[in-house]
């Protein structure tokens, strides 16, 4: 698995990322046993596994290294107005199967008003979560080139007041000169992380991406995506700008 679909694996909350790095290399930095992998998207809102979290733009950039089949990345989404911030951190390892590959990732959510209550790592107390921090473990399996699945099963596993449990499933093709998703995600459990408080139906997706030109070795993408939530009934346009 190239470093760049191990991005892909890591991080489903981007909107588009999922298609894009699926079918465009990234071209990260290389060196014999270690690679760097460096990106950025502009996205018209923010939109993860079928929810907005926001309506206006914001910017996400990535950093990430891989040494062997293990990488350690950081990703973080900022709203161009008001203080919507958010910052994560990941830490995952990734192997090839007999047929298509796998990730096992331990995501850390950071999310605060002002990036001054990092060391608030508060669980649970009576039933609500207190701290800064959730953390959710995620297993995917991609399949092989001759069929292009993508199936996601994620877990809440710390400073969630039950289990929260997303699962999706994926498919991409590349045709027309362009590159297509469809997603279907749904809540198994809503813990109390997604605020929904019941499972259900929460991301049906079909996006669309294309590569514009090549930067420094580097291809920038743009894409599109229509999301629907059945249990909200509401349906969203996303668009994401990637380099």
């Amino acid at each position: 698995m190239t470093p760049a679909l191990r991005r892909t694996a890591l991080r489903t909350a981007l909107p588009l990322l999922a298609t894009t790095a699926l079918l465009v290399p990234a071209g990260p930095v290389q060196g014999q046993d270690v690679s760097v992998d460096v990106g950025v998207d502009l996205v018209s809102s923010y939109l993860w596994r079928g929810f907005q979290y926001d309506a206006r733009p914001h910017l996400q950039p990535s950093l990430s290294i891989t040494v062997g089949r293990w990488t350690l990345g950081t990703w973080g989404s900022y709203g161009f107005a008001g203080n919507e911030k958010e910052q994560d951190l990941w830490l995952s390892v990734a192997g090839d199967l007999p047929a298509g590959s796998f990730a096992l990732t331990l995501f850390d959510y950071y999310f605060t008003d002002d990036f001054r209550d990092w060391t608030a790592w508060r669980g649970v107390k009576d039933g609500e979560a207190t701290g800064a921090h959730t953390l959710e473990l995620m297993a995917e399996y991609f399949g092989p080139e001759t069929l292009p699945i993508r199936l996601l099963v994620a877990t809440t596993v710390y400073n969630d007041p039950d289990p929260s449990v997303y699962a999706e499933v994926g498919y991409t093709h590349a045709a027309l000169g362009l590159g297509w998703e469809a997603t279907a995600g749904a809540l198994v459990q809503d813990g109390g992380y997604y605020g929904l408080g019941r499972g259900g139906w929460t991301n049906l997706a079909i996006g669309v991406s294309r590569s514009l030109a090549t930067l420094a070795g580097r291809p920038i993408v743009a894409g599109a995506r229509v999301v629907h939530h059945p249990e909200l009934r509401d349906t969203y346009l996303g668009f994401t700008l990637s380099f």
